[in-house]
């Protein structure tokens, strides 16, 4: 969830085949595990303004952060 907040999709999805790769595993349904962390971070999501903040992305505002979770939680939820 937060590559895809602090980058996008593309970034996210080269992260998570890294880290398949480094721990020889693949992941047993991705996508339950996104919509999980989707839904427990949904309150929350304009919180991590200041976390971003303080790794250089200060124009990860509180209205960015939420259009991007709900972007990637209306991809999970697309039956595609």
């Amino acid at each position: 969830m937060r590559a895809y907040l602090l980058f996008d999709e593309l970034i996210s999805d080269v992260f998570r085949s890294a880290y398949e790769r480094a721990i020889s595993f693949a992941l047993p349904d991705r996508r339950l595990f996104d919509l999980w962390a989707v839904a427990r971070s949904h309150a929350a999501v304009e919180q991590r303004v200041e976390n971003y903040r303080g790794v250089g992305r200060p124009e990860l505002t509180a209205s960015v952060l939420r259009r991007r979770h709900a972007e990637w939680t209306e991809r999970l939820l697309d039956p595609r």
